[in-house]
Protein backbone atom coordinates (compact mmCIF):
# COMPACT_ATOMS: atom_id res chain seq x y z
CA UNK A 1 0.00 0.00 0.00
CA UNK A 2 1.01 3.61 -0.41
CA UNK A 3 2.78 5.11 2.59
CA UNK A 4 0.78 8.25 3.23
CA UNK A 5 3.22 9.38 5.85
CA UNK A 6 5.61 10.14 3.03
CA UNK A 7 5.21 13.75 1.93
CA UNK A 8 6.18 12.93 -1.63
CA UNK A 9 3.57 10.20 -1.90
CA UNK A 10 0.83 12.51 -0.65
CA UNK A 11 1.84 15.32 -2.93
CA UNK A 12 2.04 13.00 -5.89
CA UNK A 13 -1.39 11.52 -5.34
CA UNK A 14 -2.86 14.98 -4.75
CA UNK A 15 -1.52 16.06 -8.13
CA UNK A 16 -2.94 12.95 -9.78
CA UNK A 17 -6.39 13.71 -8.29
CA UNK A 18 -6.35 17.06 -10.07
CA UNK A 19 -5.85 15.42 -13.45
CA UNK A 20 -8.89 13.86 -15.07
CA UNK A 21 -7.03 11.03 -16.77
CA UNK A 22 -5.35 9.86 -13.54
CA UNK A 23 -8.04 10.79 -11.00
CA UNK A 24 -9.69 7.36 -10.98
CA UNK A 25 -6.48 5.46 -10.27
CA UNK A 26 -5.29 7.99 -7.69
CA UNK A 27 -8.64 7.97 -5.84
CA UNK A 28 -8.74 4.17 -5.74
CA UNK A 29 -5.16 4.06 -4.46
CA UNK A 30 -5.88 6.59 -1.74
CA UNK A 31 -9.05 4.82 -0.63
CA UNK A 32 -7.23 1.48 -0.43
CA UNK A 33 -4.32 2.96 1.49
CA UNK A 34 -6.46 4.96 3.92
CA UNK A 35 -8.68 1.99 4.67
CA UNK A 36 -5.69 -0.31 5.08
CA UNK A 37 -4.08 2.06 7.53
CA UNK A 38 -7.30 2.63 9.44
CA UNK A 39 -7.31 6.34 8.60
CA UNK A 40 -11.01 6.50 7.77
CA UNK A 41 -11.26 10.18 8.65
CA UNK A 42 -8.79 10.84 5.85
CA UNK A 43 -11.41 9.58 3.41
CA UNK A 44 -13.41 12.75 4.06
CA UNK A 45 -10.76 14.78 2.23
CA UNK A 46 -11.22 12.90 -1.03
CA UNK A 47 -15.01 12.60 -1.20
CA UNK A 48 -15.38 15.04 -4.10
CA UNK A 49 -12.55 13.38 -6.02
CA UNK A 50 -14.20 9.97 -5.60
CA UNK A 51 -17.54 11.36 -6.75
CA UNK A 52 -15.93 12.92 -9.80
CA UNK A 53 -14.70 9.60 -11.18
CA UNK A 54 -18.15 7.99 -11.27
CA UNK A 55 -21.46 8.82 -12.97
CA UNK A 56 -23.35 6.11 -11.10
CA UNK A 57 -25.87 7.61 -8.63
CA UNK A 58 -25.72 4.42 -6.57
CA UNK A 59 -21.96 4.79 -6.21
CA UNK A 60 -22.39 8.44 -5.26
CA UNK A 61 -24.91 7.44 -2.61
CA UNK A 62 -22.53 4.81 -1.24
CA UNK A 63 -19.66 7.29 -1.00
CA UNK A 64 -21.76 10.01 0.64
CA UNK A 65 -23.36 7.62 3.13
CA UNK A 66 -19.94 6.33 4.14
CA UNK A 67 -18.65 9.89 4.50
CA UNK A 68 -21.64 10.90 6.62
CA UNK A 69 -21.11 7.94 8.94
CA UNK A 70 -17.39 8.67 9.33
CA UNK A 71 -17.96 12.38 9.92
CA UNK A 72 -20.65 11.85 12.53
CA UNK A 73 -19.37 8.79 14.39
CA UNK A 74 -15.58 8.87 14.09
CA UNK A 75 -14.78 12.53 13.45
CA UNK A 76 -17.69 13.71 15.65
CA UNK A 77 -18.14 16.50 13.14
CA UNK A 78 -21.90 17.08 12.88
CA UNK A 79 -21.66 20.01 10.43
CA UNK A 80 -19.62 17.88 8.02
CA UNK A 81 -21.99 14.93 8.50
CA UNK A 82 -24.96 17.18 7.79
CA UNK A 83 -23.35 18.42 4.60
CA UNK A 84 -22.89 14.87 3.33
CA UNK A 85 -26.42 13.83 4.32
CA UNK A 86 -27.86 16.91 2.59
CA UNK A 87 -26.10 15.81 -0.59
CA UNK A 88 -27.16 12.20 -0.14
CA UNK A 89 -30.86 12.74 0.54
CA UNK A 90 -31.90 13.68 -3.05
CA UNK A 91 -30.27 10.41 -4.20
CA UNK A 92 -32.19 8.40 -1.59
CA UNK A 93 -35.39 10.45 -1.43
CA UNK A 94 -37.59 7.57 -0.24
CA UNK A 95 -35.36 6.76 2.73
CA UNK A 96 -37.34 8.03 5.73
CA UNK A 97 -34.62 7.01 8.16
CA UNK A 98 -32.16 9.16 6.23
CA UNK A 99 -34.66 12.03 6.18
CA UNK A 100 -35.04 11.82 9.94
CA UNK A 101 -31.28 11.76 10.32
CA UNK A 102 -30.96 14.89 8.20
CA UNK A 103 -33.51 16.70 10.36
CA UNK A 104 -31.79 15.54 13.54
CA UNK A 105 -28.40 16.80 12.35
CA UNK A 106 -29.83 20.08 11.09
CA UNK A 107 -31.45 20.65 14.47
CA UNK A 108 -28.20 19.81 16.27
CA UNK A 109 -26.11 22.07 14.03
CA UNK A 110 -28.71 24.82 13.82
CA UNK A 111 -28.39 25.12 10.05
CA UNK A 112 -31.47 24.43 7.93
CA UNK A 113 -30.60 26.04 4.59
CA UNK A 114 -28.87 23.00 3.12
CA UNK A 115 -31.56 20.64 4.36
CA UNK A 116 -34.36 22.76 2.89
CA UNK A 117 -32.50 22.74 -0.43
CA UNK A 118 -32.18 18.96 -0.07
CA UNK A 119 -35.95 18.68 0.47
CA UNK A 120 -36.56 20.61 -2.75
CA UNK A 121 -34.09 18.46 -4.68
CA UNK A 122 -35.55 15.25 -3.24
CA UNK A 123 -39.07 16.27 -4.25
CA UNK A 124 -37.82 16.95 -7.76
CA UNK A 125 -36.09 13.57 -7.79
CA UNK A 126 -39.38 11.84 -6.96
CA UNK A 127 -40.63 13.05 -10.33
CA UNK A 128 -44.20 12.15 -11.23
CA UNK A 129 -44.98 10.34 -7.99
CA UNK A 130 -47.44 12.98 -6.82
CA UNK A 131 -48.38 11.08 -3.68
CA UNK A 132 -44.79 10.75 -2.47
CA UNK A 133 -44.03 14.37 -3.33
CA UNK A 134 -47.11 15.59 -1.48
CA UNK A 135 -46.29 13.50 1.60
CA UNK A 136 -42.74 14.84 1.72
CA UNK A 137 -43.88 18.39 1.11
CA UNK A 138 -46.27 18.13 4.04
CA UNK A 139 -43.45 16.90 6.26
CA UNK A 140 -41.45 19.91 5.10
CA UNK A 141 -44.40 22.13 6.02
CA UNK A 142 -44.45 20.78 9.55
CA UNK A 143 -40.69 21.20 9.82
CA UNK A 144 -40.92 24.82 8.71
CA UNK A 145 -43.70 25.52 11.19
CA UNK A 146 -42.36 23.68 14.21
CA UNK A 147 -38.59 24.05 13.86
CA UNK A 148 -38.12 27.26 11.92
CA UNK A 149 -41.22 29.23 12.93
CA UNK A 150 -41.76 29.88 9.23
CA UNK A 151 -45.56 30.01 9.03
CA UNK A 152 -45.68 31.54 5.50
CA UNK A 153 -43.29 28.89 4.18
CA UNK A 154 -45.27 26.14 5.89
CA UNK A 155 -48.52 27.48 4.45
CA UNK A 156 -47.04 27.60 0.96
CA UNK A 157 -46.06 23.93 1.30
CA UNK A 158 -49.57 23.00 2.50
CA UNK A 159 -51.18 24.83 -0.41
CA UNK A 160 -48.99 22.86 -2.80
CA UNK A 161 -50.01 19.62 -1.09
CA UNK A 162 -53.75 20.22 -1.32
CA UNK A 163 -53.40 21.33 -4.93
CA UNK A 164 -52.77 17.66 -5.75
CA UNK A 165 -54.45 16.09 -2.71
CA UNK A 166 -57.54 18.21 -1.98
CA UNK A 167 -58.98 15.45 0.21
CA UNK A 168 -55.94 15.32 2.50
CA UNK A 169 -57.67 16.18 5.76
CA UNK A 170 -54.47 16.76 7.71
CA UNK A 171 -53.06 19.13 5.09
CA UNK A 172 -56.34 21.02 4.72
CA UNK A 173 -56.57 21.39 8.49
CA UNK A 174 -53.01 22.71 8.62
CA UNK A 175 -53.78 25.12 5.78
CA UNK A 176 -56.64 26.56 7.81
CA UNK A 177 -54.55 26.70 10.97
CA UNK A 178 -51.74 28.54 9.19
CA UNK A 179 -53.92 30.83 7.08
CA UNK A 180 -56.29 31.75 9.92
CA UNK A 181 -54.01 34.14 11.81
CA UNK A 182 -53.33 35.96 8.54
CA UNK A 183 -57.04 36.39 7.79
CA UNK A 184 -56.78 34.51 4.49
CA UNK A 185 -60.48 33.72 4.33
CA UNK A 186 -60.63 33.04 0.59
CA UNK A 187 -57.80 30.51 0.81
CA UNK A 188 -59.29 28.78 3.86
CA UNK A 189 -62.73 28.61 2.29
CA UNK A 190 -61.38 27.26 -0.99
CA UNK A 191 -59.43 24.54 0.82
CA UNK A 192 -62.46 23.52 2.89
CA UNK A 193 -64.84 23.47 -0.10
CA UNK A 194 -62.48 21.47 -2.33
CA UNK A 195 -62.18 18.94 0.48
CA UNK A 196 -66.00 18.86 0.79
CA UNK A 197 -66.34 18.32 -2.97
CA UNK A 198 -63.90 15.41 -2.92
CA UNK A 199 -65.58 13.76 0.07
CA UNK A 200 -69.11 14.75 -1.01
CA UNK A 201 -69.94 15.91 2.49
CA UNK A 202 -69.58 19.01 4.64
CA UNK A 203 -66.53 18.88 6.96
CA UNK A 204 -68.03 20.50 10.04
CA UNK A 205 -64.77 20.16 11.95
CA UNK A 206 -62.94 22.21 9.33
CA UNK A 207 -65.68 24.84 9.36
CA UNK A 208 -65.33 24.96 13.14
CA UNK A 209 -61.59 25.50 12.74
CA UNK A 210 -62.26 28.40 10.37
CA UNK A 211 -64.76 30.11 12.64
CA UNK A 212 -62.25 29.86 15.48
CA UNK A 213 -60.27 32.62 13.78
CA UNK A 214 -63.27 34.89 13.13
CA UNK A 215 -63.51 37.93 15.34
CA UNK A 216 -65.31 41.24 15.01
CA UNK A 217 -65.18 42.55 11.47
CA UNK A 218 -63.57 39.38 10.15
CA UNK A 219 -66.91 37.58 10.42
CA UNK A 220 -68.10 39.58 7.43
CA UNK A 221 -65.06 38.52 5.39
CA UNK A 222 -65.70 34.87 6.27
CA UNK A 223 -69.39 35.15 5.38
CA UNK A 224 -68.65 36.81 2.06
CA UNK A 225 -65.99 34.26 1.11
CA UNK A 226 -68.09 31.22 2.00
CA UNK A 227 -71.29 32.58 0.46
CA UNK A 228 -69.59 33.41 -2.84
CA UNK A 229 -67.54 30.23 -3.14
CA UNK A 230 -70.31 27.90 -1.99
CA UNK A 231 -72.52 29.21 -4.81
CA UNK A 232 -69.78 28.37 -7.33
CA UNK A 233 -68.88 25.00 -5.84
CA UNK A 234 -69.68 21.54 -7.16
CA UNK A 235 -71.41 20.56 -3.94
CA UNK A 236 -74.94 19.20 -4.02
CA UNK A 237 -77.70 21.76 -3.75
CA UNK A 238 -78.56 20.31 -0.36
CA UNK A 239 -75.04 20.93 0.95
CA UNK A 240 -74.94 24.40 -0.57
CA UNK A 241 -78.22 25.15 1.17
CA UNK A 242 -76.73 24.06 4.49
CA UNK A 243 -73.74 26.37 4.05
CA UNK A 244 -75.88 29.40 3.19
CA UNK A 245 -78.00 28.71 6.25
CA UNK A 246 -74.90 28.64 8.43
CA UNK A 247 -73.75 31.91 6.89
CA UNK A 248 -77.12 33.39 7.76
CA UNK A 249 -76.65 32.38 11.40
CA UNK A 250 -73.25 34.09 11.53
CA UNK A 251 -74.60 37.21 9.89
CA UNK A 252 -77.41 37.43 12.39
CA UNK A 253 -75.58 36.40 15.57
CA UNK A 254 -72.08 37.80 15.04
CA UNK A 255 -72.62 40.77 12.72
CA UNK A 256 -76.18 41.79 13.53
CA UNK A 257 -77.10 42.01 9.84
CA UNK A 258 -80.71 40.90 9.65
CA UNK A 259 -81.14 41.83 5.99
CA UNK A 260 -78.00 39.97 4.95
CA UNK A 261 -79.11 36.98 7.00
CA UNK A 262 -82.51 37.07 5.30
CA UNK A 263 -80.88 37.00 1.85
CA UNK A 264 -78.70 34.05 2.87
CA UNK A 265 -81.69 32.11 4.18
CA UNK A 266 -83.57 32.86 0.97
CA UNK A 267 -80.65 31.47 -1.06
CA UNK A 268 -80.70 28.38 1.13
CA UNK A 269 -84.43 27.84 0.57
CA UNK A 270 -84.07 28.33 -3.18
CA UNK A 271 -81.64 25.42 -3.16
CA UNK A 272 -83.64 23.23 -0.75
CA UNK A 273 -87.17 24.19 0.28
CA UNK A 274 -87.80 21.02 2.26
CA UNK A 275 -86.13 22.10 5.49
CA UNK A 276 -88.24 23.17 8.41
CA UNK A 277 -85.34 24.94 10.11
CA UNK A 278 -84.53 27.27 7.20
CA UNK A 279 -88.17 28.05 6.49
CA UNK A 280 -88.73 28.67 10.19
CA UNK A 281 -85.73 31.02 10.25
CA UNK A 282 -87.07 32.97 7.28
CA UNK A 283 -90.48 33.23 8.94
CA UNK A 284 -88.89 34.71 12.07
CA UNK A 285 -86.72 37.12 10.08
CA UNK A 286 -89.71 38.41 8.09
CA UNK A 287 -92.25 38.26 10.90
CA UNK A 288 -92.58 42.03 11.15
CA UNK A 289 -93.14 42.56 7.44
CA UNK A 290 -96.43 40.63 7.32
CA UNK A 291 -96.25 40.32 3.51
CA UNK A 292 -97.03 37.71 0.88
CA UNK A 293 -93.52 36.24 1.04
CA UNK A 294 -94.07 35.52 4.72
CA UNK A 295 -97.45 34.00 3.91
CA UNK A 296 -95.87 31.77 1.28
CA UNK A 297 -93.24 30.66 3.78
CA UNK A 298 -95.88 29.81 6.37
CA UNK A 299 -97.92 27.86 3.82
CA UNK A 300 -94.83 25.85 2.89
CA UNK A 301 -94.24 25.09 6.57
CA UNK A 302 -97.81 23.82 6.82
CA UNK A 303 -97.10 21.45 3.92
CA UNK A 304 -93.85 19.93 5.18
CA UNK A 305 -94.46 20.15 8.93
CA UNK A 306 -98.16 19.50 9.13
CA UNK A 307 -97.99 18.19 12.65
CA UNK A 308 -97.15 21.64 13.99
CA UNK A 309 -100.46 23.45 14.61
CA UNK A 310 -98.77 26.81 15.14
CA UNK A 311 -97.87 27.02 11.45
CA UNK A 312 -101.55 26.84 10.51
CA UNK A 313 -102.49 29.42 13.13
CA UNK A 314 -99.82 31.84 11.94
CA UNK A 315 -100.77 31.36 8.28
CA UNK A 316 -104.49 31.85 9.02
CA UNK A 317 -103.87 35.03 11.03
CA UNK A 318 -101.74 36.47 8.23
CA UNK A 319 -104.35 35.52 5.61
CA UNK A 320 -107.02 37.38 7.54
CA UNK A 321 -104.72 40.33 7.97
CA UNK A 322 -103.08 40.69 4.56
CA UNK A 323 -105.18 39.06 1.82
CA UNK A 324 -108.13 40.40 -0.13
CA UNK A 325 -111.56 38.89 0.75
CA UNK A 326 -111.61 36.32 -2.08
CA UNK A 327 -108.02 35.17 -1.58
CA UNK A 328 -108.55 35.19 2.16
CA UNK A 329 -111.52 32.81 1.91
CA UNK A 330 -109.64 30.49 -0.46
CA UNK A 331 -106.64 30.39 1.82
CA UNK A 332 -108.63 29.74 4.97
CA UNK A 333 -110.50 26.93 3.23
CA UNK A 334 -107.23 25.40 2.06
CA UNK A 335 -105.72 25.65 5.56
CA UNK A 336 -108.77 23.98 7.09
CA UNK A 337 -108.50 21.16 4.56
Amino acid sequence: SINLAHEGARAGLAELLEQEETRNVAAAALVHSLQSSGDFIGLLDIVDARLAVSDDPRKHAEILREAADIAEVQAEDNPAALGFVNRLFPLEARDRVLEDRMIRLAKAVGDWDGSLAAFAAAQEALGNDEFAVAQMRYREAMLREQELGDAPGALNCCLQVIATQPDNHEAVGSTIRLAGPQGMWAEMTKAMLRYAEERDSIPYDLIGAMTGFADGESWAALCDALSEQAAESKLSTRDQAELHWRVAGWQLNHIGEGDAATRSVQRSIQLDNSRVDTLGSLAKLRAERRDMELYGTLRRLCEIDSGQLQHFIDAAELAIEALDPESKQQSLTALQG
